[in-house]
């Protein structure tokens, strides 16, 4: 049996000998870890919960969402976001293009 050496060398990055990471973390990164996982906790459950209650009539609704998501997307893209802007905050045209 060989012993395994515990003092191995680990391949390093060029460059990268002298960086340390922190061990800390803010209030801020976890309260952001929090809302990912409340969030992807939504998306991931919520949709087994709504197929459960209604059935195959779910997926239909899903694809419908999609299909108008993808027809917003697009027209936001072809209308421009600067025209949309101005719509949102109704701002007079004459000063937005200054």
């Amino acid at each position: 049996m060989t012993k395994k050496n515990s003092h191995a060398v680990r391949p390093t990055l060029r460059g990268t000998e002298d960086v340390r990471l922190s061990r800390e973390m803010s209030a801020f990164s976890v309260a952001m870890i929090g809302v990912g996982a409340m969030i992807g906790a939504g998306i991931f459950v919520l949709p087994g919960f709504v197929i459960a209650e209604v059935g195959p009539a779910a997926v239909l609704s899903f694809l419908l969402g999609f299909v108008f998501l993808v027809l917003v997307v697009y027209l936001l893209l072809v209308i421009g976001w600067d025209k949309v802007a101005d719509v949102l905050v109704q701002v007079d045209p004459g000063q937005s293009k200054i």
